[in-house]
This record gives structure tokens, sequence and C-alpha cells, in this order.
């Protein structure tokens, strides 16, 4: 009987194992009879981008610059006289405005009005004596020709004399007489004629005295008149070099001053973009209008010079003045000076300050629209050269294109790409030929596109 029993131990592992085997079977059958699942495949995706019309505009041509501010004319007061500085005005400090004719010291000049009397009575003098030498020679020529006429008279008697003589009617002695008379009545008017003749060559001489004396008359009441150092223009003290009571010698710098009328700026510009911005001008003769110093006018070429610091940005409207006398080969840029007029006369308190020395700024050369141009963002232009643009089925494609020059944020372009296409400006990473795109319109970047390509990218100021 005990040989028949089922042990304890596999008793158990059966109660286990049984209940596991029948769900496992039971799992197989309906899996063997489920029926087969429907197979989709998976739904494309889109990239969102956004996009903006190419659209073709009269690309005005542009260049930037960067230089310095410097008054365009700057006025030494020099000492052309030496002497004590008697006075100076109260004004005279560094960074003071001084209006045009402001005298801003006087030498002192008593030393000066000595020699303007002296040399003024000197030439009263030799005045004085032409005026005595005009006299006696009319007097003299007077004298002449009473002489002559007296000659005359000798000469006739003599030729009586002479035929009484010859005749026997008179003595030898008394035809010798009248011989002797006539020749002393000749010397008489040699003598005479040398002294008329003489008059025109004394006159010469005081005359050309005088002319002297009237020169250096002149002179003193310049130097005089130099004692008293005035402004030529309204202008910015920009140094002071004396004091009061200090003796100041000839040609020695007194004070400097800066012209505030009108500024100039010199910028330094590639030479592609100054050909760029030239190029499209209207100038007949580049030599022409240099010589005309009428340059800018010329050429065609809008000036506008900013001036930024910080948050804080202004800017004015200046002209083509000239060019600089070099290019530099190291840089391979061009100098371009251009004026500012009246930069103080539109200066407000808090708001605007007027073109200050040394302030440094950015110069805007603005040429002759070129209509007809194909500007884009300069970021939608790849590394590659090519460029993202939508076929009609909004799939993305890659266009190689040709870039004309690039100025700003635009780059202007030269071939690959047709007005009213599509041209995606987000940057798609990766970017796969022939993917579904999902197109939004920026409009914004559209608009200053146009802007930037017409000129108007940033307001004025």
């Amino acid at each position: 009987m005990s040989g028949n029993r089922i042990p304890m131990r596999l008793k158990r592992l059966l109660l286990f194992a049984l209940p596991v085997l029948a769900g496992l079977a039971l799992l197989a059958g309906l899996k063997r009879n489920r029926p087969d699942a429907a197979r989709t495949a998976p739904a494309e995706t889109r990239v969102s981008a956004r996009i903006i019309t190419v659209a073709p505009a009269a690309v005005v041509p542009q260049a930037s610059g960067y230089g310095t501010a410097m008054p365009a004319r700057v006025w030494e007061a020099v000492a052309e006289v030496a002497g004590k500085v008697k006075v100076i005005h109260p004004r005279l400090k560094r960074g003071a405005l001084l209006p045009a004719g402001t005298v801003v010291a006087e030498i002192d000049p008593s030393e000066y009005k000595l020699q303007v009397a002296q040399l003024a009575a000197q030439t009263e003098a030799l005045a004085a004596q032409i005026d005595e030498l005009k006299t006696r020679a009319e007097l003299d020529r007077a004298i002449w020709e009473t002489e002559q006429q007296a000659q005359r008279l000798k000469e006739r008697e003599l030729e009586r004399q002479r035929s009484l003589w010859q005749q026997g009617v008179i003595p030898e002695a008394e035809f010798e007489r009248t011989e002797r008379d006539t020749l002393a009545q000749k010397l008489k008017t040699q003598a005479a004629a040398r002294t008329v003749e003489l008059v025109p060559a004394q006159l010469r001489v005081l005359e050309a005295r005088l002319a002297q004396g009237q020169a250096q008359l002149d002179e003193a009441r310049t130097r005089l008149e130099h004692t008293r150092i005035a402004t030529p223009f309204e202008g910015r003290v920009a140094a002071v070099h004396f004091e009061q009571g200090q003796f100041v010698s000839r040609g020695q710098v007194l004070a400097v001053l800066d012209d505030i009328a009108l500024a100039e700026v010199r910028a330094q510009f590639s030479v592609d973009d100054l050909r760029r911005v030239v190029g499209g001008s209207s100038a007949t003769s580049f030599l022409d209008q240099a010589r005309k110093d009428n340059l800018g006018i010329g050429l065609d070429i809008a000036v506008r010079v900013r001036h930024r610091s910080g948050n804080f940005a202004t800017a004015w409207e200046g002209r083509f003045a000239r060019l600089g006398d070099e290019a530099d080969p190291a840089t391979r840029t061009i100098e371009v000076i251009v004026e500012v007029p009246q930069t103080y006369e539109q200066a407000q308190p808090g708001l605007r300050p007027p073109l200050f020395k040394g302030m440094h700024c950015q110069v805007e050369l603005a040429g002759k629209p070129l209509p007809g141009r194909i500007p884009v963002p300069r970021h939608a232009v790849r590394a590659d050269g090519n460029v993202l643009v939508l076929d009609g089925d909004s799939r993305l494609r890659l266009r190689p294109v040709r870039i004309a020059w690039q100025q700003g944020d635009m780059a202007v372009l030269d071939g690959g790409i047709e007005p009213g296409e599509t041209l995606v400006v987000s940057d798609i990473v990766p970017a796969i030929e022939g993917m579904l795109v999902e197109p939004v319109a920026d409009e914004a970047l559209a608009a200053r596109l146009l802007a930037e390509a017409t000129g108007k990218g940033e307001a004025d100021d």
C-alpha cells in the first residue's frame, strides 16, 4: 500500500504547475483564433517655418564707415607782436563759447602807439618837402623861361652889333662887350634849365622816401591793431596758454578756438563699398566736381552721421565733401571727409547734443537707387551658398544663388531666385530636400527688409 502512494513533494509541484499550464494553453488558443489587425503607414509630419515672398526693389547701395568728429576750422590765437598782456577776456576759458569778433586779449599798445606817432610825423614832413619842391619847381621854371627870353634878346642884339661892327659903325670893343653879355646870359639860361631838370629826380627821391615812410607807418598801425586779438568766427575755446600780465613773444600761441559752425568726420571706407555707392552716380566728371568743391552734389550721395553711447543715439544730416589723398594699402580703405553743418544750432539740452570734437561716429553713405534688384535677409543665405525655397506643394527645395553684395542685414542677389518665389527664412535643421513645410508668413521681416533695401531701415533721430 505504501508503494502506491504519491510523494508529498511531487503532489505539491503538480498542484502549482497544472494551473499555469492550463493558462498558457488558453492564451495560445486565443492568439491563434484572433483576427489579424489592419496595418497603417505613419502620417507625414510638417515642419513649421517662417517665409517671405521674394520681391524686387529699388535697392539703395549703402556703405558704412567710422571716424572721429573734428572741427572744420581751428584758429590759433598767435601773438603777432611782443609785449605784456594788458587785458584778457573773462570768458576766455576752455570749453566756453565766444562770438565772432570777441577781443580775447590785448597786449600793451603804448610802444606801438609811439611808433605810429613818430612815423606819422616823418611822413608829414616828407609830404611838406614834396609840396615845397613842387612850388619851387614852378618858380624855377618861370625863371628859366625868363632867362630864355633874355637870351633871345641878347642874341638879337649881338647880331645887330655884329652887322654894325662889320660896317664900321661901332668899334670892336663895343661888339665884344655885347658878345660877352650874350655868353653870360646863355650860361644863366643853362643853369636855370639844369635846375628845372633836376626837379623830377629830386621829387622821385622824396616820393620814394614818403612811400617808404607810409609803408612803415602802415606796418606800425598794423602792429598796433595786432595788440588786440579777436576771434575770426564763433567757436569753442579748446585751449588757453597765457595769463594776464604775462609777457608774450611774437609767434607765441595764446589760445585755440574750434569752429562750431561746421564739423568734419574723416571715416574709412572699403574700396568695394565706396565703388558701389558711387557707381550709380550721374556725375559726368569726377575731376570737374572735385575742382568745384561740389563733389557730394555731383555724385548724388546722401550722408548721415550717427553717434551712439549706450542706449543713447543721435544722428545728423551731412554732405560728401572730398576724398582723402591716398588709399591705405594695409586695410584697402579710402578716407572720406564728410561735413556736418550747424550741429550746435540743432542741439537740444538733454535730448540732442551737438557734434563734439572727438566723438566716435558712424558715417553712412547712400547712393542712387538701383531698380529691379532682389534683396533677401542675409541670414537666409546658407554657408554653402544655397537658400531654402518652397515649391507649389509646400515642399522644401535647396536653390543655389549668386550674391551681388551684402550690406547690413541684407544680401542683394544676382541670380538663382525669381520674384514671387517663397523664401524660407527660418533655420531648418536638418534641411531635407522635399520635406513638407508649414509656412508662416513673416510680414514684419518683409517690411524691415524692404525698408533697409530702400534706405529707410532706421528711423531718423
